[in-house]
């Protein structure tokens, strides 16, 4: 049985995505990047506004018209990614390692230990080649978009958008 250990984001998509794959492959860790503090997030938006009041301002318009999306998104993923309304488990007997960063040389030591067939990466910054590199056949991204055209963790709204 093939050997397959996780990169993901802690959500309930990807829950139900290491629950499928358990199905057909083994699973002996899953590594969970928890990246998105609040604090994270609110540094990120300014940043990503070059602290420009007016920018700041337009995003938070944008945002606002948003949410209502955001709402229907976030009970669209509770109403199918759960089970008895409690999220789906992670894998049972698998390894899970929480971190900020996926990079880390404490992540590529214990992807390495795990000796993984494939690795599959999904919900997570992107991977450097160090990390990729390690599993005896390959590496796969799951990301609903064009890359770099639709970039971030909902891409698949922008696609729609």
């Amino acid at each position: 049985m093939l050997k397959v250990v996780l990169l993901v984001s802690d959500e309930l998509k990807q829950r139900y995505v290491a629950q499928e794959v358990s199905r057909v492959a083994k699973i002996p860790g899953i590594v969970i990047e928890k990246r998105y503090t609040p604090g994270y997030r609110w540094k990120n938006f300014l940043r990503s506004n070059n602290f420009s009041l007016l920018r700041i301002t337009h995003s938070l318009i944008l945002k606002g018209i948003l949410s209502f999306y955001q709402r229907n998104y976030s009970r669209i993923m509770r109403d199918y990614f759960t089970h008895n309304g409690k999220p789906i488990p992670w894998i049972e007997g698998a390894e899970i390692i929480e971190t900020q960063n996926i990079n880390t040389p404490f992540v590529v030591e214990k992807v390495t230990r795990w000796e993984p067939d494939i690795l599959a990466v999904f919900g997570t910054r992107i991977v450097k080649e160090e990390l990729r590199n390690i599993p005896s056949l390959c590496s796969i991204n799951v990301h609903t978009g064009l890359s770099p055209y639709y970039r971030g963790g909902e891409s698949a709204f922008w696609c729609l958008y």
